[in-house]
């Protein structure tokens, strides 16, 4: 259960560091540890203390919630994709965010009426 929460965690920070367009090194370098030290944290190789876990999120503009929430037998991919959807929902202003909530209104009506 350890195990699979540190690769959650890692893998929500490395997507979410991904999308800011950030390297691993410059992200190190904005929370004071090492590239190899936040490698570890990406593949679920360490758990960071929370503060370190709170300077990710900090520098990612992720709250610490949405790097720790636990999500019970989540499946890899649909955690990858659902990660990378909210870092990149964060980066919209609010026309294109109106837009894109539009855009998922109407795939949700249609995978309904496929039912």
């Amino acid at each position: 259960m350890v195990s699979d929460l540190k690769t959650l965690i890692g893998t929500r920070i490395r997507i979410a560091r991904e999308v800011a367009g950030m390297s691993r090194e410059q992200l190190a370098a904005l929370i004071s540890r090492t590239p190899e030290a936040l490698g570890n944290i990406e593949r679920g190789a360490s758990l960071a203390p929370l503060d370190t876990l709170g300077l990710i999120g900090g520098a990612l503009s992720i709250p610490l919630s949405d790097l720790v929430g636990e999500e019970p037998q989540a499946k890899s991919r649909r955690v990858e994709i659902e990660t990378r959807a909210i870092a990149l929902i964060r980066t919209l202003n609010n026309s294109e965010l109106e837009l894109a909530l539009e855009i998922i209104e109407v795939l949700k009506r249609r995978a309904t009426n496929a039912r």
